[in-house]
């Protein structure tokens, strides 16, 4: 078996493929410490601290294409490719709750591709969780009412906390 190493940003990563955590990889552990660093990581680049930022080696199986659109197997790298999807999620989350639909909507590739058949198809999944695509989903699907309950409720969870 060979390998092809090179560099891509994380913006390539996310750019009209869909990759899949396989069944036998382990399932999403970091926490919040291994989320603090990487987040750290992004804003130093963000912040213009660091020109760019090795955040990782991803190593991925190229799989048959899924409807016109590249597909691979997250053989490493998974942890940090879903936490980096959670962090758009978020992101595009508060983006809807803000009202900025026009950086929603130019957000919204990095996390959905569209197939051959115009579907939108979740990016990033793993065979044993569908959690990832569901909070995905829920984010697109968002009304202006959800928003205002979803935030009302985390806000209340934090209080009582």
């Amino acid at each position: 078996m060979s390998f092809d190493a090179h560099e891509d940003k994380v913006m390539e990563l996310f750019n009209r493929k869909v990759y899949n955590v396989p069944r036998n990889q382990r399932r999403y552990v970091w926490n919040k410490d291994n989320w603090r660093e990487l987040f750290d990581d992004v804003m130093a680049v963000v912040n213009g601290v660091f020109r760019s930022h090795f955040i990782g080696s991803i190593v991925l199986k190229t799989d048959p294409m899924y409807n016109g659109l590249p597909q691979y197997s997250l053989i490493d790298g998974q942890q940090r490719t879903i936490t980096l999807s959670i962090f758009l999620a978020s992101i595009m989350f508060w983006m809807k709750k803000y009202g900025m639909e026009n950086d929603f909507n130019g957000t919204l590739p990095y996390v959905i591709a569209k197939d051959d058949k115009n579907n939108d198809i979740v990016m990033v999944t793993a065979e044993n969780n569908s959690s990832l695509e569901n909070i995905i989903d829920a984010i697109i699907n968002l009304s202006g009412d959800d928003i205002k309950k979803s935030y009302s409720n985390i806000y209340c969870r934090r209080e009582s906390s």
